[in-house]
């Protein structure tokens, strides 16, 4: 396995790993706020 590719593609796995823990903790948020609404709206 050359080391080049491998560098190539850490940054773009990081950048996706990264982005989808923000998009789960956005829907985690978002979530509970729908449910704080639905209890107490």
């Amino acid at each position: 396995m050359p080391s080049d590719h491998q560098d190539s593609w850490t940054p773009l796995m990081v950048a996706l790993n990264t982005g989808a823990t923000l998009l789960a903790a956005c829907s985690g948020i978002a979530a509970l706020v729908i449910a704080c609404i639905a209890l107490f709206g």
